[in-house]
């Protein structure tokens, strides 16, 4: 019985806690508001952690930002262009493999 317990809240933290759920966070509460705002500090360090996501030895990790930040933010043509603007190298070569 305790064996079910802790595998049922391991499952509740990893559902809380999950690469794609942090990334979401990230993204929708800190980078795109700090990009609306023209906050290129805050932007920046969003910017340099998901450099560091994307230097992970973690595939998954690094796909999450592809498909968490790249492909399903809510992007406009300003939004694309401020973060390019801060993007680091690995950032902006996985938004140039995006646009094409």
């Amino acid at each position: 019985r305790l064996d079910q317990i802790n595998a049922m809240l391991g499952m509740n933290l990893h559902a809380e806690f999950d690469a794609y759920r942090i990334l979401g966070a990230v993204l929708d509460k800190v980078l795109l508001k700090a990009l609306d705002n023209g906050d290129d500090e805050l932007g920046g360090r969003c910017c340099a952690f998901l450099e560091s996501v994307l230097g992970s030895d973690d595939g998954h990790l690094r796909d999450a930002v592809g498909v968490m930040v790249l492909e399903n933010a809510q992007w406009t043509p300003e939004r694309w262009t401020a973060l390019h603007a801060i993007a680091g190298p690995g950032l902006r070569e996985e938004m140039d493999q995006r646009t094409g």
